[in-house]
């Protein structure tokens, strides 16, 4: 999905799965120390988690997010409001999702008459 948009111009590190105890996914399991390494080794100074917006995947990129940010600077991609979407049809999950993901779209002009 990422590749389609054509936004992304920099390099990928696939998981290849989500942190799961229930199913007994840790760190070792999906090779996380790879990351590292990789982030040390290239001198990468930043990571951009992309993740489904689910518990696993909040906490593999909690995670992610402890072991990498003493190496380089660690962000996740913005969940929120589907474009063309109303929002009286949105759940109160995607809602509270699209308020923590805000930006600021413009500075205060205080030149304003």
């Amino acid at each position: 999905a990422i590749e389609r948009g054509h936004h992304f111009k920099g390099l990928y590190h696939l998981l290849g799965g989500i942190l799961n105890p229930m199913l007994g996914i840790g760190p070792e399991q999906l090779g996380l120390q790879k990351i590292v390494t990789r982030v040390q080794s290239q001198n990468i100074q930043h990571v951009l988690l992309a993740l489904n917006s689910s518990m696993e995947g909040d906490a593999t990129s909690a995670y992610l997010a402890e072991i990498l940010s003493p190496y380089c600077e660690v962000e996740r991609i913005g969940f929120g409001v589907p474009i063309g979407s109303h929002l009286e049809y949105l759940d109160s999950l995607t809602i509270g999702s699209a308020l923590e993901n805000r930006k600021k779209i413009s500075k205060p002009n205080n030149h304003i008459q």
